[in-house]
C-alpha cells in the first residue's frame, strides 16, 4: 500500500510501503515548481488549482518512486474529487488535467503500478499537517523520515507545459523512466 497526499502551499507527500523498512514523507515547496509549469493556470485563483496541484503532487511521488512501485498494488488517497475522477477516468476536459493524467498513464504503461484511488476529506487527512507547517508532527505520527523536496526533471515540466500532448517529449519521458 502507498498512501500519498499533498499540502497546498508547503506540500508534503506521505507514503508508507511494506517494501521498505521505514515510512517517509517528501516535504517541499511543490507550489513553486507547479507554477513554473502552469502556463494556462495563471488566470485561476490558487484555490481553484487544487485539482491540478493534487495530480502534480502525485506525479512527483509517482516519478520518484517509479521503480519501487513497479509491478505493485496500492492505495492512493486524494482529498479532491475532481482529481480522483481524473485519475480513474484517465481523461479530463481541461487541457492541463489531461496532460497530467496522460503523464500518469504513460508511467503506468512503462512501469505498471495498479492502484485504487480513494478520496479522504482534508479534515481526516494527516498529510495536511505540512500545509500548516507541521511536518515534524507528521513524521512523529508515522515514525517517518522526511525525504525533503523531490523536484521533477525539466523534460517532464516541459511536457506538462505543452498546449497539447507532445509525442517527442512523451518518448523522452518513456526513455528516461526506465533508467
Amino acid at each position: 500500500m502507498a498512501r500519498l497526499k499533498v499540502g497546498l502551499e508547503h506540500g508534503a507527500l506521505l507514503f508508507t510501503t511494506p517494501w521498505t523498512t521505514s515510512d517517509g514523507i517528501f516535504d517541499g515547496i511543490f507550489l513553486g515548481q507547479f507554477q513554473t509549469c502552469s502556463y494556462d493556470f495563471g488566470a485561476k485563483p490558487l484555490v481553484k488549482l487544487i485539482c491540478e496541484i493534487e495530480l502534480f503532487a502525485y506525479i512527483c511521488i509517482r516519478w520518484h518512486l517509479r521503480h519501487l512501485l513497479h509491478r505493485r498494488y496500492g492505495l492512493i488517497f486524494i482529498d479532491n474529487e475532481s482529481s480522483r475522477m481524473a485519475m480513474i477516468k484517465r481523461s479530463s476536459a481541461s487541457n492541463a488535467m489531461f496532460l497530467l493524467v496522460s503523464l500518469i498513464s504513460l508511467l503506468d504503461a512503462i512501469l505498471p503500478f495498479s492502484a485504487w484511488c480513494e478520496r479522504v476529506p482534508s479534515a481526516s487527512n494527516p498529510a495536511d499537517l505540512p500545509s500548516r507547517n507541521d511536518s515534524e508532527t507528521l513524521c512523529r505520527m508515522f515514525n517517518a523520515v522526511n525525504q525533503g523536496d523531490k523536484p521533477l526533471p525539466p523534460y517532464i515540466l516541459s511536457f506538462l507545459m505543452g498546449k497539447q500532448f507532445d509525442v517527442d517529449l512523451a518518448e523522452l519521458v518513456r526513455f528516461e523512466a526506465v533508467k
